[in-house]
């Protein structure tokens, strides 16, 4: 029979999909450029989602008799054959997720099931497995059965809902990474089976359902077997009563709608998990799930010579680190520390396993983060392996500097706090100090005052180090012009460093937990903003002759205001708390009335004219990005002192100053040109480079204290007894590294 019009298309179209494949590979940073691209028997079933997958219809991928502990080593044995369009099937729990923007999404599956194939065994624990959710590739498996708007609409469903805890069945095929001798799962398909065991991420997976995201059947089935009619009803229900609301629903309240059917599908779940058991290989905050270390690397008997060869030292600054089950570590050490080093001939791979190793291997496996100094000593592994030809096994080490990320530092105090868990000599030694030092440290600190400490050292090694110069090669020139150009602003505002004060304002703080966040960063920020707060009222120039009225811009739940109001002052009439948050204001007031505290909490957008609040002083903790600005706004606009701390400069970009004429946006109100502005809040971001992001931060406050007074001589409501005078200070870097405050204080 001849072929019929339509049909001759469909093959036109099939071969070009073949060509638009070889493209696609050759071109992926993520997928081998000499993979080969035969179309897979699998093609019919790789759809947006697997209804049903029957046995007979799996390619078989047991030919090879060699048994795999480990997933990933079942997809090398895929790429070193060329097989890349061999489709898997699996199916297991998702224990980790990782975005890299909206186009890759790297996920962890716990594998509870390899459909037809016995070459991997699952133990009790199963597989773990590192997948990759790429748009491009998953738009191009999924757009012959389904429109190009479908499938991209599917992808964010699965981007947002691949959370912890859910179930899913996965089709994907073997791709390489960047790290030679690494593979993932390069997913084209995916199934909600089951699930998470967590509220919060029902009514996501819920939500994201009702706007067409995910297949109404795989969730209504997921859900304890309903139909998706039944499904459908429920959302219209809730859409129902969002819309007979009177006013706005914020996100809080809007996910408050959405509980009482996440309840109920949480409630139909089985009871146990049907993820493996994870308590013993995930991480104390359970953010991630170690993988398999590759097999060379798990029997100690292998990573010796036969015969030893002689000790070899070796000294070096910590590049990259991994961390597998069994305690089993691998950092890569390069000798020197600007970053320059690229090639591998350069590097060494350390391998310390605690059969081998003679110091503590869980011990070091969390201090030798990226950045640190080490001195090795060990053998070369004696293996024909290409991945271990270059692998040095680890016997003795010692830290000769420590990295400079608060963490490790805080995670080192803790060890020198208890006796005989560090050699104290050597950790001294890496925190650049003598050992008397140590000593009297350790003697005099209390386990809150090492989490300061730990701050404190943190910038103190940053700035010994070339760590922090060498990003400054890959930022352009332009961005390190601006700070030259804006200088002499910021000549102008000087920074004034502030002391901690142990002798805190009485206030109704409570205390806590010593070492606890509260009591190490919170209440400490709480009582220092306390205490400039008071000094700026009682510069006012009618303090004492009348009660006067405190605005916080941003309060959420008002702890800097309730802070406030426990302090005794018959000054002070009222404090305004504004937030666009109704349950954090909710939540701030009912605490107040608890309290007794003369704090009134209202749901409304600063950014805003808010003409019914009147103030004598504005405040704002940790207002981020732009809402710093339009609280300095409100502040001359009243011809109020203030206190503001800015945070996360590049959030809340689209916010204007408040005005009763035309809307300003915040570059027009600062005076500076937006492209400058956008890139000082980009170096104020440099996280690797503490004093190149301090000087954008300075320099940031130092602009809008210029602003602040430029609008403060042309106020229309400006008071001829009230002067302003704006200071630049910080608060103890212990307390957090954003500690700079822009006071505002009357000059009489």
């Amino acid at each position: 029979m001849r072929p019929t019009y339509l049909s001759l298309l469909s093959l036109i179209f099939l071969e070009a999909r073949k060509v638009v494949d070889c493209f696609v590979v050759s071109k992926s940073p993520w997928v081998s450029s000499s993979s080969t691209t035969k179309r897979s028997l699998l093609s019919q079933h790789v759809a947006n989602h697997i209804p049903s997958i029957h046995p007979a219809s799996l390619v078989s991928t047991a030919e090879n008799d060699d048994t795999y502990t480990s997933f990933e080593e079942r997809l090398l044995q895929y790429l070193a054959r060329n097989e890349t369009e061999t489709v898997l099937i699996v199916e297991g729990s998702v224990v980790a997720k990782r975005s890299l923007g909206k186009q890759l999404v790297f996920v962890d599956l716990q594998l509870t099931n390899v459909f037809n194939d016995d070459s991997l065994s699952l133990s009790e624990d199963g597989l773990l497995c590192h997948a990759l959710l790429k748009q491009e590739n998953y738009l191009l498996y999924n757009s012959i059965q389904d429109t190009t708007a479908s499938c991209y609409s599917f992808y964010e469903g699965y981007r947002i809902c691949l959370l912890p805890g859910t179930l899913v069945r996965v089709t994907g095929t073997a791709a390489p990474t960047r790290n030679p001798g690494k593979a993932v799962l390069l997913l084209r398909s995916i199934q909600i089976l089951q699930l998470p065991r967590q509220l919060q991420h029902i009514t996501t997976l819920l939500q994201q359902c009702h706007k067409g995201h995910l297949p109404l059947e795989d969730i209504a089935a997921a859900c304890g077997n309903w139909s998706a009619s039944v499904l459908q009803e429920r959302f219209q229900e809730i859409i129902a009563t969002m819309t007979q609301s009177q006013y706005p629903l914020d996100r809080v309240e809007i996910a408050a709608l959405w509980q009482p059917l996440a309840q109920e599908a949480y409630d139909l779940l089985i009871t146990e998990p049907m993820q493996p058991q994870q308590n013993h290989y995930s991480s104390r905050k359970k953010s991630f799930v170690l993988p398999v270390a590759p097999s060379e690397w798990r029997k100690a008997q292998y990573l010796l010579k036969k015969e030893l060869s002689p000790m070899l030292s070796y000294t070096g600054w910590v590049k990259n680190r991994q961390r597998f089950q069994d305690n089993i570590t691998v950092v890569t050490l390069c000798r020197e520390d600007d970053g320059t080093t690229e090639t591998n001939e350069e590097r060494l791979s350390c391998v310390l396993h605690p059969d081998v190793l003679q110091n503590d291997a869980s011990v070091y496996s969390n201090l030798l983060a990226v950045g640190a100094h080490v001195q090795v000593q060990g053998v070369y592994m004696n293996q024909d392996n290409e991945r271990a030809a270059n692998t040095f096994v680890v016997q003795h080490i010692r830290l000769l500097q420590s990295s400079h990320r608060p963490e490790t530092i805080r995670y080192l105090l803790e060890l020198m706090a208890h006796l005989n868990s560090i050699d104290l000599e050597e950790a001294a030694h890496a925190l650049q100090m003598s050992y008397s030092e140590a000593i009297t440290m350790m003697q005099s600190l209390d386990a809150t005052e090492r989490q300061w400490k730990a701050n404190q050292l943190s910038i103190q090694l940053q700035h010994q180090s070339n760590v922090s110069r060498a990003p400054r090669l890959h930022l352009e020139h332009k961005s390190l012009q601006i700070l030259e150009r804006y200088r002499s602003i910021a000549q102008k505002y000087p920074v004034q460093p502030m002391e901690r004060n142990d002798d805190p304002m009485s206030t109704f703080l409570r205390m806590g937990v010593p070492g606890s966040r509260w009591m190490s960063q919170k209440k400490p920020q709480l009582e220092w903003m306390c205490q400039q707060i008071r000094s700026v009222l009682e510069s006012h120039p009618e303090y004492g002759q009348r009660k006067l009225r405190i605005l916080d811009i941003g309060g959420g739940q008002g702890f800097l205001a309730n802070a406030l109001g426990g302090i005794i002052d018959p000054y002070i009439e009222q404090i305004h708390v504004v937030d666009i948050c109704a349950r954090a204001v909710r939540n701030g007031a009912s605490r107040a009335r608890r309290l007794g505290a003369p704090v009134v909490f209202e749901v409304a957008d600063a950014s805003r004219t808010l003409d019914t609040i009147s103030a004598d002083v504005v405040v704002a903790l940790h207002a981020c990005g732009h809402l710093s600005d339009v609280a300095l706004a409100h502040a001359v606009q009243r011809q109020a002192g203030f206190v503001i701390v800015p945070c996360c400069f590049n959030s809340n970009p689209h916010l204007t100053i408040p005005s009763q004429e035309e809307e300003t946006t915040v570059e027009e109100w600062l005076g500076i040109p937006a492209v400058d502005w956008s890139a000082l809040k980009k170096l104020a971001e440099v996280q690797s480079d503490i004093a190149l992001a301090r000087q954008a931060m300075e320099l940031i406050c130092a602009i809008r204290a210029e602003a602040v007074q430029n609008h403060w001589m042309k106020s229309p409501n400006k008071n001829s007894k009230a002067r302003i005078e704006v200071a630049i200070r910080q608060f103890p870097i212990e307390y957090s590294t954003r500690n700079t405050v822009l006071v505002g204080s009357f000059v009489r």
